[in-house]
């Protein structure tokens, strides 16, 4: 069994009503796991999917998706969505969970690989209609609820080229550090978003 301890990075621009750039690392090297890349060949954002244009051979390569509740909209060189849940309706991380406002990504390496993952950083872009808060998540082989990471990340700012950076630590989280044969038992990690 090996245990894979890259930087895990994943570099994302996501031009939606709001635009992230995705870091997953960890705590002993860097190592660019996954990208996705919208520019080269410009994207209209409205695709149904977007599958990582750079990932590590060794995992499979991973897929950006939006939740239910959130609706495909046009943004060239982005992964956009409209219907983001309103301020005072549906104002709460719960909210954003059972409406569906999220984009998703699993990971899911090789044969006998784990992952030990000690950071995400998004780099996020807002339009002034777009959520203003912001949740990661996780779940373990697609059981139990998703686990937040972190705490609920807040933002007025609107859109500016190169975003906003944020980090959130995952090194205490133990169901992140290697615990697990990834190939077997698959990472899901959410973004979720509310408060449009």
């Amino acid at each position: 069994m090996k245990t894979i301890y890259p930087k895990l990075r994943m570099l994302t621009t996501f031009r939606f009503a709001i635009s992230l750039f995705f870091v997953l690392s960890s705590s002993s090297g860097r190592a660019q796991i996954a990208a996705w890349q919208f520019g080269t060949p410009a994207t209209v954002g409205n695709e149904e999917f977007a599958p990582a244009t750079m990932y590590n051979p060794k995992i499979v390569q991973p897929i950006i998706t939006r939740g239910d509740g959130i609706q495909a909209h046009n943004l060239a060189r982005g992964f956009s969505a409209i219907n983001w849940m309103l301020p005072g309706i549906d104002d709460d991380f719960n909210s954003a969970v059972g409406g569906g406002n999220y984009y998703e990504f699993i990971i899911k390496s090789e044969r006998h690989y784990k992952l030990a993952i000690s950071s995400i950083s998004a780099r996020l872009r807002r339009s002034t209609n777009g959520p203003s808060r912001f949740q990661w998540a996780y779940k373990i082989n697609n059981i139990g609820s998703f686990i937040p990471i972190g705490s609920t990340y807040k933002t007025l700012r609107n859109a500016v080229e190169e975003g906003e950076l944020i980090t959130v630590n995952t090194s205490a989280i133990a169901d992140l550090q290697a615990k697990y044969e990834t190939d077997k038992i698959p990472l899901t990690i959410r973004l979720y978003a509310w408060y449009a």
